[in-house]
């Protein structure tokens, strides 16, 4: 999150009152609540049925994956990393309708994606395989 404070990103502003920044910032901000309130429902809620040792190795997974598509998403972009990531939480909390993982995987990105570059206007990272295409 730190990182999103750089100065290389404060002159980058198209005309908008808020950098490119701005939007990631809320983002990771959510991202750390949430990751926050599920260690502490682990460590000291538990759910009936589970082991709070095996909820705290999935957040712990949760998280890491997280970590791991935010650095993907600057070597693969937005869409291939994303898919990935929304694959790989939802089967880790308990979603396993194949279909339904797979439509949700494919549309989800791409309908995210869509709304950034056309209603919003902000430029998401893209694959450097678009480039070969």
């Amino acid at each position: 999150m730190g990182a999103t404070f750089d100065e290389q990103y404060t002159s980058l502003g198209i005309g908008d009152d808020h950098g490119p920044m701005f939007f990631p910032r809320i983002l990771l901000g959510i991202w750390l609540l949430l990751a926050t309130s599920v260690l502490v429902h682990g460590f000291f809620g538990g759910t009936p049925g589970g082991s709070g040792r095996g909820q705290i190795v999935r957040a712990v997974i949760v998280i890491a994956t997280v970590g791991l598509t935010a650095y993907l998403i600057t070597v693969i972009g937005f869409l291939f990393a994303s898919a990935f990531c929304l694959f790989s939480v939802s089967y880790l909390l308990g979603y396993r309708n194949p279909i339904s993982l797979m439509v949700t995987t494919i549309i989800f990105p791409i309908a995210v994606w869509w709304i950034f570059a056309n209603v919003l206007l902000i430029t998401l990272p893209t694959s450097p395989w678009f480039d070969l295409i």
